[in-house]
This record gives structure tokens, C-alpha cells and sequence, in this order.
């Protein structure tokens, strides 16, 4: 059929079918155009692909953590924000250091209340060792970020949180056995660093498995770790620490430390 013809007026379908053709035909020539093409080199032959980057095979890819189904992706948020408030019940806001009494309405944390009687144990009367042996903690905390976040950029996150909580449970049942002051602050620092893990990490691991319209229920729950942890946990530590000894403050924590799940 000629273009003469098709242009007549008493060919309707025959026009509609030559736009319909037309539109196709542009329709292809605009997807060509929007293909990506493959960078080439300065001689013109194409760039073999970056072997650093590193990126998912698609997105329908079940490896990345977004696919992951609904319920693993909320576990293990709550996960990580239940091990942030247990590493948090044993640290001391730093404007209650100065509150610190020789060994006397020490409130600060789980362990503050049972000061006195470790300083008794061991046979120590320096109001500022006492303080230190709370606060040392919180040096660990500040120092662990500056290892531990790197380290899961270069290994995954995963181990890091394994190797952590396995060191934190270790070195929390040696605080519990210590026999002098000076082992006993050596294990408290190693505790501290080991306890940074799920504060440096919680919020990458939340930016890992939640979209990013829904992440702010995540971060509120992941926040109440810092919150809370410091309020409740002089609270238990008061009755333990009366009751069964300063030394089940760190036993009763590591009990319950010890039933993170190892295969997040």
C-alpha cells in the first residue's frame, strides 16, 4: 500500500495503523538512547568492569538483607537493641561521676551499688579507685567504635557481633572472679570494648535491614537502650548487690548475654 493512499482521507485504519507503527518505532529508538552503554577507553574498546566495586546481582538478589522476609529483617533489630540496653544497664551517664560518694549512694549503674563491697574485698580505701572502677567502663565504650566500626566494614558484621558478645561474655565472668582491683579494672576495660559493638553497629545494622521510610520505629526502638539502660540498671543492681554480693551483677548479666542467638 503507497504513502499516497495511506495519507487519503477514506482510509481510516489505515492511518491509525501507520501511527501505531510510527509510535513503536519511537518508542524502540527512545529505550536504545537510555541503555547504559559500556564505558569505553581512550583507544575505544570497552573498559573491563571495576573488580572494587561491590554490589548485589540485582535486585531481587536474596543475599541483600532488604529481601530478607519481614520477620528476620524485625528480629534482628530487636535483637540488637536488647543487646544494646543490657551493655547500657552497666554504664554511668558522665555527668553522674561526680555524684560519685566514697562508696556510698552510688546509683549510677548495675554495679555502682556494689562498690563499697568490692573496695572491702579488696582491701581498698581510695574513694577514687572506687569511681574508677565504674567509670573504666566507659572508656572502653569510647575506645572500642574506633576498631570495631572499621572492622565491619572490612569483615561483615556478622563476625564482628560473634567475636564481640563472645569477648564480653569472658571478660564479664572475670570481673565476676577477680581476686585483686587491678585485674578486676583490666577486665571492666576489656568488658567496655567489647560492649561498644552493638552501639557503634546497631544503627548500621538497622540501616541494613530496614527501608528507609520505615526506619524511624527501628531507631525508637534501638534509642531506648540509651534511655532506659542507665535508669534500671542501678535499680537491679541495688537488690543484687545487697542481697547476693556485687559479684552476681555480673554473673545474672552474662546469664543473660549468653542466650544471643548465633546465627543472626
Amino acid at each position: 500500500m503507497s504513502k499516497d493512499h495511506l495519507n487519503t482521507s477514506d482510509s481510516p485504519q489505515a492511518l491509525m495503523a501507520l501511527e501505531t507503527n510510527n509510535a513503536l518505532v519511537e518508542d524502540l529508538e527512545k529505550g536504545a538512547e537510555e541503555q547504559p552503554q559500556p564505558e569505553k577507553s581512550d583507544d575505544g574498546s570497552e573498559k573491563a568492569p571495576d573488580p572494587n566495586i561491590v554490589d548485589w546481582d540485582g535486585p531481587d538478589d536474596p543475599s541483600n538483607p532488604m529481601n530478607w522476609p519481614k520477620s528476620k529483617r524485625e528480629g534482628h533489630v530487636v535483637i540488637v537493641s536488647v543487646i544494646t540496653l543490657i551493655v547500657l544497664v552497666l554504664s554511668i551517664p558522665m555527668q553522674l561521676l561526680s555524684r560519685l560518694t566514697p562508696f556510698r549512694n552510688l546509683g549510677a549503674t548495675m554495679f555502682a551499688p556494689g562498690v563499697a563491697d568490692l573496695m572491702q574485698d579488696f582491701h581498698q580505701t581510695d574513694s577514687t579507685l572506687g569511681s574508677f572502677t565504674v567509670s573504666i567502663y566507659l572508656l572502653g565504650l569510647g575506645l572500642g567504635p574506633l576498631f570495631i566500626a572499621p572492622m565491619s566494614e572490612l569483615y561483615g558484621r556478622l563476625p564482628v557481633y560473634h567475636i564481640c558478645n563472645s569477648f564480653f561474655i569472658i571478660f564479664f565472668v572475670a570481673c565476676a572472679v577477680s581476686t585483686d582491683v587491678g585485674m578486676f579494672l583490666a577486665f571492666r576495660f576489656i568488658t567496655g570494648v567489647a560492649g561498644s559493638c552493638p552501639v557503634a553497629l546497631g544503627g548500621g545494622t538497622i540501616a541494613d535491614v530496614i527501608p528507609q521510610e520505615k526506619r524511624g520505629g527501628a531507631m525508637a526502638l534501638f534509642a531506648l537502650g540509651p534511655l532506659i539502660g542507665p535508669i534500671i540498671g542501678p535499680v537491679i543492681g541495688g537488690f543484687v548487690a545487697q542481697y547476693i554480693g556485687w559479684r552476681w551483677t555480673f554473673r545474672i548479666l552474662a546469664i543473660v548475654v549468653s542466650f544471643y542467638p548465633p546465627n543472626i
